[in-house]
């Protein structure tokens, strides 16, 4: 969706926003500079223990250095790019390790549009 936005913004694109976002579980931060609380309950959790979270962010990121990339960590999109985000409808858990990040964002998005 970032991409779409960023096109539309600095390449004068014309592409077509979907009219609803549906993000489900999503990871907002893959930086190792940021760290919620609720990551913590990874330490025990089944399904994404912290090593399965910290493998599988090593392969998504592959060795990329820049953690201020909004394409690799939206909690670090710019204003304009948030600014442009259709109608959302986020699904996350309340013990879910990545939920403060996703919480994070949707506090940047809440007080960018609440602006408008």
């Amino acid at each position: 969706m970032f991409l779409i936005i960023a096109k539309n913004e600095f390449e004068n694109e014309n592409i077509r926003l979907p009219d609803l976002l549906l993000p489900l579980y999503p990871c907002c931060n893959t930086s190792a500079n940021i760290m919620g609380t609720s990551l913590l309950l990874s330490i025990k959790d089944f399904l994404l223990n912290d090593k399965f979270l910290l493998y599988v962010n090593e392969a998504y990121r592959d060795n990329y250095p820049n953690d201020d990339d909004p394409f690799l960590n939206p909690v670090q999109a710019k204003e304009c790019i948030l600014k442009k985000l259709p109608k959302s409808v986020w699904q996350f858990g309340s013990c879910d390790p990545l939920r403060d990040d996703i919480v994070r964002l949707l506090g940047k998005i809440s007080k960018i549009k609440e602006l408008e």
